[in-house]
């Protein structure tokens, strides 16, 4: 298996739909495989997976184990050379894993990837923010935040 993709998932029911079609529609050189690790969804979440996506594995944790530790359970169950962790209301455009197994394949001493996350309408959705510190606390705070970010301090 070259690729383990684990989908959190806590009455995601409405956004798991098109991540899991978004997945198995526009994947098509990869052998992957989909684990949603579910922290106690009472939406018909795990029933639809079952039933549209029969070759996806469930991961039941009966509770909401949060983020973390939801996804561990994921992994736990993942046979892949890569792990993608992905959450639910991820749409995955056509052949984007491919490409980033590719990467991946290229990179043998990289740890880690990150995709580029768009809006729906393809503009860049900013997902990353500086390392937290008092200074930023007490600017974010206190000051417009437009000004204080120009600081980038």
């Amino acid at each position: 298996m070259k690729l383990s993709i684990v989908i959190i998932c806590w009455n995601d029911l409405r956004v798991l739909r098109d991540c899991l079609r978004s997945i198995h529609e526009g994947t098509h050189s990869t052998d992957f495989e989909v684990i949603v690790s579910d922290n106690g969804s009472v939406d018909d979440s795990i029933e639809f997976v079952r039933n549209r996506y029969p070759q996806v594995r469930v991961v039941e944790n009966q509770q909401n184990l949060g983020f973390a530790r939801g996804n561990n359970a994921g992994i736990r169950a993942s046979s892949g050379e890569y792990v993608l962790i992905l959450n639910p209301d991820t749409i995955i455009h056509d052949g984007a894993l491919d490409r980033l197994v590719e990467f991946a394949d290229r990179h043998p001493m990289a740890g880690a990837f990150g995709c580029r996350v768009v809006n729906p309408d393809g503009t860049y959705q900013v997902s990353a923010r500086l390392f937290p510190t008092v200074w930023r606390y007490w600017g974010s705070c206190t000051w417009p935040r437009q000004i204080f970010a120009s600081l980038h301090i």
